[in-house]
């Protein structure tokens, strides 16, 4: 990328937001700067620059390649330090303040006071990548509260297990049938098992396992069992989801119900996958290891035992 033409007024970036994120960043070698810095970037766009600034600083050495095309595209209206030696005063005036600078780094600061800086993380670029938006500006203080948050909401959900009410039709819950129409809350509870199938097309193990489930629910549906299968993706993205989905002949959450996969998957002590849980249309739970439970075949419905 080349020189700016003026020089950067970094309080004058700072003073048009509530925090600023300096990225120490490097090229597309570094795994973890392609990760962290277009996440960041999609964060501030959430956000809007009220609250969040960004200032990127280039840390790549002579001869390391350029970023990639995706995060140039990203990074049009962002300002950044080019590498070499303003780079380096950068980090050279914020190095008391951080344990280290290794790229992927972002350190957090409120810089509208402009006769100090205030530290809200030496480090967020762990934060920004797993937490997201949800725990702005990453701080101790502002992760502690998100995940108090997180652990309430929780909470509530395992509580919602009875009679199956998570799934209840919601903003954040939308289970449809094989044609993309809504299943109603009512048809779910009527079912005696209702499995939830937290698996994704990357995975060997689920591809593997998703024929034999098949199998098991196609015979349950020819032998009038009234079993259903909720699809609880894992899935990098929707195209993903699409092609794997396209092989199951069961219900699924929409691939958008994010957060609501996520908070079963804490619920049921999802560690890994292909997992099955199977629950009663009462919500009582029959078994997380529906797995080894379906292996016995449609013989051993409702696999209570």
């Amino acid at each position: 990328m080349e020189e700016p033409e003026k020089e950067l007024d970094l309080h004058e970036v700072a003073r048009k937001s509530e925090a600023l994120a300096f990225a120490f960043m490097k090229g597309a070698d570094c795994q973890g700067s392609g990760l962290v810095l277009p996440k960041l970037l999609d964060i501030q766009e959430k956000l809007g620059k009220e609250k969040l600034s960004v200032v990127v600083i280039d840390m790549r050495e002579e001869g390391e390649s350029n970023f990639s095309q995706a995060a140039l595209t990203k990074m049009k209206d962002v300002p950044m330090i080019p590498r070499g030696e303003r780079a380096q005063e950068i980090a050279n005036k914020l190095k008391p303040a951080l344990k280290k600078i290794g790229p992927p780094h972002v350190f957090m600061a409120d810089a509208r006071d402009e006769s100090s800086l205030k530290l809200l993380a030496d480090d967020a670029a762990r934060s920004i990548y797993f937490q997201g938006e949800d725990a702005f500006p990453w701080s101790d203080e502002a992760i502690t509260a998100m995940e108090e948050r997180e652990k309430a909401r929780k909470e509530e959900l395992k509580a919602k297990q009875k009679n199956l009410e998570f799934f209840t039709p919601s903003d954040s819950c939308h289970i449809v049938d094989k044609q993309g129409a809504e299943v109603s809350l009512a048809t779910l509870q009527s079912k005696d098992v209702v499995g939830i199938y937290f698996s994704a097309h990357w995975c060997g193990p689920c591809r593997s396992f998703t024929p034999q489930l098949v199998k098991v629910y196609e015979e349950c549906k020819e032998q009038g069992k009234s079993f259903e299968v909720i699809f609880a993706s894992s899935d990098r993205n929707q195209e993903a989801f699409d092609e794997y989905y396209a092989d199951m002949p069961w219900c699924t959450m929409k691939f958008e119900d994010r957060k609501l996969k996520e908070s079963l998957s804490d619920i049921f002590n999802v560690e890994g996958i292909p997992t099955l849980v199977l629950l009663k249309g009462n919500g009582e739970t029959i078994t997380e290891e529906g797995r080894s439970a379906v292996s016995a075949g449609v013989a051993g419905f409702p696999w209570e035992n």
